[in-house]
């Protein structure tokens, strides 16, 4: 509803709690662009719908520390590229292989 009325502050908060109170696995859909809102979207889409880059980029480093698997690496990677962040993006890649590495 918040979303809907454009309340964007507010719908924001709710993600927010939302994803620290779901249980481990809803949060990474929630994260990784699984869950479906009457929007059509996720945590991260939402933060990128109203141009947002930089809380996006916050969704993604708990995205990664939350599932540290290789796709996930590889997102945070081509948004970094795809906001013309190629320092970032080689920066993800180094690492993913440093953190994929260790296990």
């Amino acid at each position: 509803m918040e979303m809907k009325n454009k309340f964007v502050d507010h719908a924001r908060n709710l993600w927010d709690r939302a994803v620290i109170r779901l249980p481990r696995p809803v949060q990474d859909r929630f994260l990784r662009g699984g869950c479906r809102t009457s929007k059509g979207g996720c945590l991260i889409k939402f933060e990128l719908r109203y141009n947002e880059t930089e809380r996006a980029r916050e969704i993604f480093e708990r995205f990664v520390h939350c599932l540290p698997k290789v796709g996930a690496w590889i997102r945070f990677a081509k948004f970094e590229m795809k906001n013309g962040e190629i320092g970032r993006a080689r920066n993800c890649y180094e690492r993913a292989v440093d953190k994929l590495a260790m296990r």
